[in-house]
């Protein structure tokens, strides 16, 4: 049986794409408001917004592969999972269709990045699962396969 068992990797990788993210949208909100030219309300309003929503996919998909099991249902953030992946296609979609270099070689790829991470933890398996072939251990590894008769 194969095992989907990549997902706390990609889980992890995505976090901390999503993490620097995250805080380069706050520094570029610190940057700007204590800045000469501060942006308008809503600029600011959206800065935030997408640092904060960041950092919450990237615990959506740490609780998809195990993370703080009580924080979400599993079905729960197997679906959320699935949604990350599809934002992240939606904004590599639109960022390779930008109007500027920055969107097309930095954003662009960053977003695939993402949604080929998500995609993998979405279709993964926590360790332990009937279909993952795999019985969780104290660390939370998987352990070896459990014998098929």
């Amino acid at each position: 049986m194969v095992t989907k068992s990549h997902g706390r990797a990609a889980a992890w990788a995505a976090a901390a794409i999503l993490a620097v993210i995250a805080s380069f949208q706050f520094y570029w909100e610190l940057h700007e408001v204590f800045g000469t030219d501060p942006p308008s309300t809503s600029d600011q309003f959206s800065i935030v917004f997408i640092g904060v929503v960041a950092l919450w996919f990237a615990v959506v998909l740490l609780v998809r592969v195990g993370y703080w099991p009580k924080l979400a249902q599993f079905a729960v953030a197997r679906i959320n999972a699935w949604a990350i992946a599809a934002v992240g296609f939606g904004g590599a979609v639109a960022s390779f269709a930008g109007p500027t270099d920055f969107d097309r070689f930095v954003s662009g790829p960053i977003n695939l990045i993402v949604a080929l991470l998500a995609f993998v933890v979405a279709r993964s398996e926590l360790p332990g699962s009937p279909t993952s072939g795999a019985a969780p251990t104290p660390s939370g590894k998987p352990g070896p396969p459990h014998p098929t008769h």
